[in-house]
């Protein structure tokens, strides 16, 4: 799976504040980065040191999927900063050459990195299995109650000060005994409802509704240091810029859920702050308890795109 490519511009308006996660999500220039490598070793192949290997998850995957994957691969390399550095189909393997050390853990390199945009509807706190061995019903489309409710008119904004009411909306007690959706699942059913958990891992989780943006929307991604916090900067194709502000202003004051392979990056509230929808013209900010090293990977893994199929770190047993 390619994703296009095309030019943006920034003006510096934003998405920003009042989320339950305490993420932030502003609209600015992007920056530069550059990786932080980790030592791995490995075994020559081809004349070449191998420093890691992957194979795919599936078995019946195609060699043009594992093409497709190898040249992700290679773009997440060099957008951590490492230019001579590529990946390599061998056989039914992915191999890494060209360097002696990785600027990111094998499983970060590996992620598939499917980037979607999805309304949140409420908050549910951590998993707690029902008492019943009953099969877990498939989840609900929506709050249990309208005073769980993350969308207007239960939540409600003041523009003047910037403040919602989101802190007195309680989490919605039925999705607890839901467990929260899996990668593969959120990747595969962009139509469905997810319940996934916010990056901090704190125990907060979110019912986000169908998706409503995907990764073909991203052109550019870049990790920044904004004082005190690193940041990643996010660039759309002139169609997904289109498309975000169309986003944006269906879910004016409410929670937009930024989502990566089943996991909440952050869930902001839409401009607060203003009375009015105004355009990102084409450029956001993702902000969070990000470390200079995540941020760079989430950036690479933005930029590189999606894996076309699932990898797994390790060689594969066929030939």
């Amino acid at each position: 799976m390619r994703r296009r490519r095309a030019g943006g511009t920034a003006t510096g308006l934003t998405l920003w504040g009042g989320t339950l996660s305490g993420l932030a999500l502003v609209g600015l220039v992007a920056a530069g980065c550059s990786g932080t490598p980790a030592a791995r070793s490995g075994s020559s192949a081809g004349g070449a040191e191998v420093t890691a290997t992957f194979s795919a998850v599936e078995t019946a995957a195609s060699t043009v999927e594992l093409t497709d994957d190898a040249t992700v691969l290679t773009a997440r390399l060099h957008a951590l900063g490492d230019a001579g550095a590529f990946a390599a189909v061998r056989g039914r393997a992915i191999v890494v050459l060209g360097t002696t050390h990785l600027p990111a853990p094998v499983d970060d390199l590996s992620a598939t990195g499917l980037f979607q945009v999805r309304p949140a509807l409420c908050e549910s706190g951590p998993y707690k299995p029902a008492a019943s061995t009953a099969v877990a019903a498939p989840l609900p489309s929506g709050c249990s109650s309208e005073r769980y409710s993350l969308l207007t008119p239960n939540l409600t904004v003041d523009d003047s000060t910037g403040s919602s009411n989101l802190g007195s909306i309680p989490p919605d007690p039925v999705l607890a005994s839901y467990p929260s959706s899996s990668a593969a699942y959120d990747d595969s059913h962009p139509q469905s409802p997810v319940l996934v958990p916010d990056l901090n891992d704190s125990g907060v989780r979110y019912l986000l509704g169908p998706t409503v943006l995907n990764e073909t929307a991203v052109a550019k991604a870049r990790a920044t240091f904004e004082n005190p916090a690193w940041i990643v900067d996010a660039t759309f194709t002139g169609a997904g810029a289109v498309q975000w502000d169309t986003v944006a202003r269906k879910y004016f004051h409410e929670l937009i859920g930024i989502d990566v392979d089943a996991q909440a990056l952050s869930v902001p509230l839409t401009q607060p702050a203003q009375s009015t929808f105004t355009s990102f013209d084409g450029r956001v900010q993702i902000s969070g308890n990000f470390s200079r090293s995540s941020a760079e990977q989430l950036a690479a893994v933005l930029e590189s795109g999606p894996l076309a199929t699932p990898l797994q770190v390790g060689p594969t047993n066929s030939p």
